[in-house]
């Protein structure tokens, strides 16, 4: 019996509210297809069943990391192929794969720990249910190989992951990426963290919140939950402060409508010829 397919499962980023860029083009190649398609989604799946095993040694953290940044590299080029341009940078720079390995690149810093691999595992969780989505869904290449009914099982649970609950997949993943920050920034406090991570951490973040609105609900829920507790009578005025003084900093610094005004402010200053020496300076 045939049945509806699912809808194919976004790709990219939702960019916040201020940001402005076109969607990627069209993939020149389906995904997961070929040998570099099939070896990525393989890459995905190794990840996702040593994520457990880094429970037991800090060796299985980089191994996690590794394999789904490597994955994630083969997903991309399967799509678009290599190319060294800006113009191919600007193609896929709104792709989640695209973003994701960035941020793991910031991961590659991280300390050896458990918390590290919770996001690259959401990651590939959410590649390997697309790969089942692709391949065995009604018009999937392994569409007519038959396994019992597990087969449609797999897909009904996979369709479920990757399609209908997809939103709230990435905002639990975004949550685990700032309990990593949280976290990180304890160690500091104990000796034990690591400042040029939680610098790498940082700027990766701010990235992230700028183009990915799962990124800035995640933000916005921590917010509530801290405001909510810094805002009672029982909190000395001192942290409150501290805090609201903090979260103002913070959001300004992701504030893209604030920011093109700034810089709108600069360029006018720029024409008119006023402003100094230091209007004529930008810093990225």
């Amino acid at each position: 019996e045939d049945r509806p397919s699912a809808a194919p499962p976004p790709q990219h980023f939702q960019p916040g509210p201020g940001f402005h860029m076109p969607p990627p083009p069209p993939p020149s190649a389906p995904r997961f297809s070929g040998l570099k398609g099939k070896l990525s989604l393989g890459l995905m799946a190794m990840s996702l069943s040593c994520s457990v095993l880094a429970l037991l040694g800090s060796r299985w953290v980089r191994f996690v990391v590794m394999a789904t940044m490597a994955g994630l590299f083969l997903d991309i080029t399967t799509q678009y192929p290599l190319k060294f341009s800006m113009e191919y940078l600007q193609h896929i720079a709104l792709l989640d794969s695209f973003q994701t390995l960035l941020f793991g690149m910031c991961l590659a810093a991280a300390p050896s720990l458990f918390v590290v691999v919770l996001s690259p595992a959401v990651t590939a969780l959410i590649a390997v249910c697309d790969g089942v989505v692709t391949l065995c869904g009604p018009r999937g290449e392994f569409s007519n190989m038959s396994l019992g009914g597990y087969k449609d099982k797999a897909v009904e649970m996979a369709t479920s992951i990757a399609v209908t609950n997809r939103d709230e997949w990435l905002t639990q993943r975004a949550r685990s990426e700032i309990l990593l920050g949280v976290y990180s920034i304890f160690l500091i406090f104990f000796g034990k963290g690591s400042l040029i991570f939680c610098f790498l951490f940082y700027t990766s973040m701010r990235i992230r919140c700028m183009m990915s609105v799962h990124s800035q609900t995640a933000f916005k829920q921590l917010d509530g939950a801290i405001t909510g507790l810094v805002d009672k009578p029982q909190c000395p005025g001192i942290i409150r402060k501290g805090y609201h003084t903090l979260r103002t900093f913070l959001r300004n610094q992701v504030d893209m409508e604030r920011m093109a005004q700034q810089q709108q402010q600069q360029n006018q200053a720029r024409s008119q010829g006023g402003g100094g020496l230091m209007s004529k300076c930008a810093i990225m």
